[in-house]
């Protein structure tokens, strides 16, 4: 390791940048096309439907999550990593994928139905069709990644993109069409299917299929086991509690608290993009040392603040205005909800760099056992501060286990020896975030999207002048941004 030519070491560091960026630039396009559209459907769908819609509309789409993730066994995150690793892999791993999900589809059929007979009235539609959009969902996502394990993330973000606004259509035509909930949920198979076929026969194409071979089963079952412990306990930490909001207030309550959380999703989705695409990275750079790996991680974790604390400092101060933009009058509610809520932004983007570590360096069992920790907390918190505070405390109860899950997360990195500059992380987006509030709070008059652009361009300004970017982390930016990408290949 010593012995490796310097010079060598900077131009894989710069590809490695270069790829990153690369891959952001493809998922943000993805975002700001989608995630617009995404929010307008919703905000069609409380209009029509109202608070009890929206909440119908957002169990739903949790419950396929739920059958999706357990029915694909986590083999994307495993593809990711085995395939980045050892390429060769590839077709061997395609096609004992596609038949460990297939043997796993018998056993999820059964599980739809047992949970359908609890939640058949509350949706307003059997779990059947969420379960035959699973069958589809699974497989399409699964094969994505092997071109994610290249490092290659546009046919992600092209099919992500393309299932957000299949998702939009499908709200939008049924409802213009004078339907309900139930026909949104049926027209989702109709999507999933459209989504899946032409995933299939390109992958097919590019990697080629291998003979099956039985030890590649039991080796995806054994590793998606381990790997969906961890995911599938990540997915119940961000869904359980729109679940026990119904179960404990009622599917109204679900719909205000769920307002609230539709824009803290969206918020959200950046950070877990960005760690999508760093997490080949950094399976990679598990091979140079601790110093490459600190470098990473350091500025991952930049990047995490620098998105996430002007988000909280503006979700505070405009959240009444952004509800009634979004949903009209009336939601109030949602406000008061998202004025503490919005803090988990900041909470889970920060504990995301130490989380993908420690995934990266094959210790998932160990973030499986955080992550656990962190569920049951946040369950037993739910069901003490729910029925006392209502959708409040569902609130809180989010954000006692983030905070304590995020001081674990950091001293589980320091004790790996894996060195993180934490001065220079926080001080710049501070500074920059804090002359940012002061310009918002004082020009509280001027309407809502031109005081949203006036911050953005304070806290860019802050940046800068505040000296928040240094000269590396500019260059950094300008890279990732695509400005100057020729410069220094």
């Amino acid at each position: 390791m010593d012995d490796q030519d310097p010079k060598e070491t900077n131009a894989h560091t710069g590809s490695a940048r270069r790829r990153l960026g690369r891959n952001v630039r493809w998922l943000a396009l993805a975002e700001i096309c989608t995630k617009g559209s995404g929010l307008l459907a919703i905000a069609y769908l409380t209009r029509k439907l109202g608070a009890e819609g929206l909440g119908q509309y957002t169990l739903g789409l949790i419950w396929l999550e739920f059958i999706s993730e357990i029915h694909g066994l986590s083999l994307e995150d495993i593809i990711s990593r085995d395939v980045a690793q050892k390429p060769s892999l590839a077709s061997r791993m395609l096609v004992s994928s596609l038949v460990t999900i297939a043997l796993l589809t018998p056993l999820m059929a059964v599980g739809a139905y047992f949970a359908n007979i609890a939640y058949s009235n509350v949706l307003g539609v059997s779990l059947l069709a969420l379960f035959l959009a699973s069958i589809l969902r699974t497989p399409a996502r699964m094969l994505l990644a092997f071109y994610t394990a290249e490092e290659n993330l546009r046919p992600f973000s092209i099919w992500q993109s393309a299932e957000k606004l299949g998702l939009v259509l499908s709200v939008v035509v049924v409802l213009a069409l004078g339907g309900g909930i139930a026909w949104i949920f049926w027209s989702l198979p109709i999507v999933y299917l459209l989504l899946f076929v032409p995933v299939l026969v390109s992958t097919m194409r590019r990697y080629g299929l291998a003979p099956v071979r039985g030890e590649d089963i039991g080796y995806l079952f054994r590793r998606g086991l381990e790997f969906t412990g961890l995911k599938f306990v990540s997915l119940l930490y961000g869904r359980i509690d729109v679940i026990l909001v119904e179960r404990l207030l009622d599917i109204e309550a679900t719909g205000y608290y769920s307002g609230a959380k539709k824009l803290l999703d969206v918020l959200r989705s950046v950070p877990l993009l960005i760690a999508k695409g760093l997490y080949p990275v950094l399976s990679r750079k598990l091979t140079e040392g601790r110093h490459a790996l600190g470098q990473v991680v350091t500025r991952f974790q930049k990047m995490m603040v620098l998105y996430s604390l002007p988000l909280v400092a503006g979700g505070v101060l405009l959240a009444y205005r952004i509800m009634t933009l979004l949903y009209g009058e009336g939601f109030d509610e949602s406000a008061r909800v998202f004025i503490p809520f919005v803090w988990v932004l900041l909470l889970s983007s920060v504990r995301r760099p130490p989380m993908i570590y420690l995934i990266a360096a094959h210790r998932q069992n160990r973030a499986t056992v955080i992550m656990v920790c962190g569920v049951v907390l946040g369950i037993a918190l739910s069901f003490a501060l729910i029925p006392r505070l209502g959708i409040i405390g569902a609130v809180y109860a989010i954000l006692v286990p983030e905070f304590l899950m995020a001081i674990v997360l950091f001293r589980e990195i320091a004790r790996e020896g894996v060195p993180v500059g934490w001065r220079s992380i926080v001080a710049g987006p501070l500074a920059a975030t804090a002359a940012m509030t002061v310009v918002v709070f004082i020009g509280q008059t001027i309407p809502l999207i031109p005081l949203i652009a006036l911050g953005a361009l304070v806290y860019a300004a802050g940046l800068l002048l505040l000296g928040g970017l240094d000269a590396e982390e500019r260059a950094w930016t300008r890279r990732t941004l695509g400005l100057g990408a020729k410069r220094g290949r």
